[in-house]
This record gives structure tokens, C-alpha cells and sequence, in this order.
């Protein structure tokens, strides 16, 4: 009898401590950057991991999915860098620093308030997304900045 007890307990720690235990949350971010400023984007973005350019035409997107193994979405990966260079139809530019000093000079990629950022999800799941748009006014900013 008593060793049937010890087995029932033993059977409903185990059912609860699987049901509890699911391992690390999953993280899906979307990344999602649109041009609305009716010019020809390129962002080219150099760092540690190297160099990236990325093409937007005007009036398109484009997105980007990542998925993580952790709780917390990472930054932008279109700007993993610490500079990245807007040009605007290969004329026009202005540069982005990660560590910008003047904050107030031009809409920034590396800083979040620039960014609409929402988080979503249900528990031990976590779902981020991540939306910036290009405008005239950024297309006027750079060419202010000439």
C-alpha cells in the first residue's frame, strides 16, 4: 500500500513538473521597414559582422522574420552595425550612428522611439514587431544636411 502511494505521488510530480517546465520561451520578431518617401532607399550598414545593403524602391517593403530561443527580441538586424548610410536615390544621404550624439539632428534607425515596436504573444510565447517608415521628411533631412 505504501509503496503505491509513493508511486502516485512520484507519477504526479512527474506529470506536473513536465507540464511546468517547457524549457526557454520562444521569441518571433518581425521586422518590417517601408518606404513612403516616393525615392529609391538604399541602407548600407557597416560593423563587426561586416557590410549590408539593402534596396527599397519607392512605395515598397520589406520585412524580415527571426525567430530566438530566449525571452526579448533583438534590435533591428537591418542595422546591426554601429553606422549605416540612407541614400536617397544615389544622391542624397545622410548617416546614422548607433552612438549618436546630436539626438535631435534627424529621425535615427538605432534609436527605439523611431521605431513602432508591439509585443504580443501568450505565455512562454513572445511575438515582436518592429515597423519603421521612411518619409519626405527623412528625404528632406538628408538633403537639409547636404
Amino acid at each position: 500500500m505504501k509503496k503505491n502511494i509513493i508511486a502516485i505521488i512520484g507519477i504526479v510530480l512527474f506529470v506536473f513538473i513536465s507540464a511546468c517546465c517547457t524549457g526557454l520561451p520562444h521569441t518571433s520578431v518581425d521586422y518590417l521597414i517601408k518606404n513612403n518617401s516616393g525615392h529609391i532607399i538604399k541602407i548600407h550598414t557597416v560593423g563587426e559582422q561586416g557590410s549590408k545593403i539593402i534596396t527599397i524602391g519607392a512605395s515598397e517593403q520589406i520585412q524580415e522574420r527571426r525567430d530566438f530561443e530566449k525571452r526579448g527580441a533583438g534590435f533591428c538586424p537591418f542595422f546591426y552595425g554601429d553606422s549605416t548610410l540612407i541614400t536617397f536615390d544615389d544622391t542624397v544621404f545622410v548617416l546614422h550612428y548607433e552612438n549618436e550624439i546630436d539626438q535631435s539632428r534627424y529621425k535615427n534607425v538605432y534609436r527605439d522611439e523611431n521605431w513602432a515596436i508591439k509585443e504580443t504573444g501568450k505565455k512562454g510565447e513572445y511575438e515582436y514587431y518592429y515597423e519603421y517608415v521612411f518619409t519626405d521628411e527623412d528625404y528632406q533631412e538628408a538633403l537639409n544636411s547636404q
